[in-house]
């Protein structure tokens, strides 16, 4: 089968473009390379409950712990919803983080918000991706990746930071590869390739040399080499994986999500986003997340428990969250409502020190009681992880800090 690109991101995501960091990229770029850091940010979209995944409460009443029993952790007194079974035995790898408050509640805010780390949650504050790859400068595409999509979140940046996405507009993933193959394709492709760069010459020559049409023959260029690419085609292609290592991470489409986002890294590719969708559990929760847990479950621990083993978890950042939590209360229809005053959210590499719980929530995890966190503090601790000082990124054009007031997460590296 021939994997569908997504041709106006790919054509995007070879284009160039100035950096919006206010200093000289090329120590940035050197420092982040030196660190060798790639990123998986892991975006449960639709606000997942803290309750049923990552800090239930047993002892409460049930209209607030739910109907769902819990599962011990390696870690005395830490328990993880029962349908967790995989990621509470693997909290060897994980940071939690319990205390993770902010007070957007309103689903497009709210995911703008954790999705750049800028407090005032504007339209034009760039994806945490976009950032990263405009500071650092790089050019070589695809440095940031959409699984299976992520629209809107250049900002100011201009859609030439927008992510690759590597599954079309479908989102489901299909394997091989778009390029055409047979004993005449690459002469074919060549011929055409020559005749697009005739005619923007003749184009330039008319236009006396606009920097646009300059711009749009870099970008051509940039795209037929990713096209190209025997590392790209094969970190996209799961039939390269042994059938075992599919089986762990589960033959569904979020298995097939995470696996495909660790080859991406391994590939070279240096911030990977997936989208996991369906958390927005209002009424009859109870079906919906035993749906979802498990295979959340499978998939992520099979990718953490599969960079460990390759030694490179270390130099891989792994974040997992949603734009809030859900309401401590259980309401008549089994669900919950939303609810940004606390929320839990996954550390995994990086640096960060697994087996711990960052934070504490009250007894029915609705507020916080010992290190609040907000998504700004996580954003700014992202950036110092990946070498990128955050107190110098600024949103073009007002130049204003774009995680302005955030601060260190220590307790992940004590």
């Amino acid at each position: 089968m021939d994997l569908r690109w997504n041709r106006r991101a790919l054509l995007l995501a070879g284009a160039g473009g100035l950096p919006f960091w206010a200093g000289d990229p090329q120590p940035v770029e050197a420092a982040a390379r030196a660190g060798g850091r790639s990123v998986i940010v892991v975006f449960l979209r639709g606000g997942p409950t803290q309750l049923e995944t990552f800090d239930p409460k047993p002892d409460a009443p049930s209209d607030i712990r739910g109907s769902f029993g819990t599962v011990a952790t390696p870690i005395a007194g830490v328990r993880f919803c029962e349908h967790l079974p995989r990621l509470a035995a693997g909290l060897r790898h994980i940071a939690v983080i319990r205390s993770m408050t902010h007070a957007l509640t309103d689903h497009e805010a709210g995911q703008r918000y954790v999705l750049t780390g800028d407090r005032l949650a504007a339209p034009r504050s760039p994806a945490l991706g976009a950032s990263f790859v405009a500071a650092v400068g790089w050019r070589v595409p695809p440095s940031y990746v959409a699984i299976p999509e992520l629209r809107g979140y250049a900002g100011c940046l201009g859609p030439r930071y927008d992510p690759f996405t590597p599954l079309g507009d479908s989102g489901h993933l299909t394997l091989g590869t778009a390029v055409p193959t047979g004993p005449t394709a690459p002469q074919g492709f060549a011929r055409r390739s020559r005749l697009l760069e005739t005619l923007n010459q003749r184009f330039r020559t008319a236009t006396d040399g606009d920097a646009t049409v300059e711009e749009h023959g870099a970008l051509v260029r940039r795209t037929s080499d990713l096209l190209h690419s025997e590392a790209t085609r094969r970190a996209m292609n799961l039939e390269w994986e042994p059938a075992r290592t599919r089986d762990r991470y589960g033959r569904t489409l979020w298995g097939d999500y995470l696996l495909l986002a660790r080859r991406m890294v391994e590939a070279g590719r240096t911030f990977v986003t997936v989208v996991l969708d369906g958390w927005d559990t209002h009424a009859y929760s109870v079906p919906a997340l035993e749906r979802l847990l498990p295979d959340l479950d499978r998939a992520l621990a099979a990718l953490l428990e599969d960079l460990a083993q390759r030694g490179r978890l270390e130099q891989t950042i792994v974040l997992v969250l949603g734009e809030f939590g859900r309401t401590p209360r259980l309401n008549p229809q089994g669900g919950r409502g939303h609810w940004a005053r606390a929320m839990s959210v996954l550390w995994a590499g990086g640096g960060a020190r697994g087996g711990q719980v960052v934070g504490a929530t009250d007894r029915t995890a609705s507020e916080p009681t010992e290190s609040p966190y907000s998504p700004t503090d996580l954003a700014y601790t992202l950036f110092q992880q990946l070498g990128v000082p955050p107190d110098e990124i600024r949103v073009s054009p007002e130049r204003r800090r774009l995680f302005a007031g955030g601060k260190r997460i220590r307790e992940l590296f004590g």
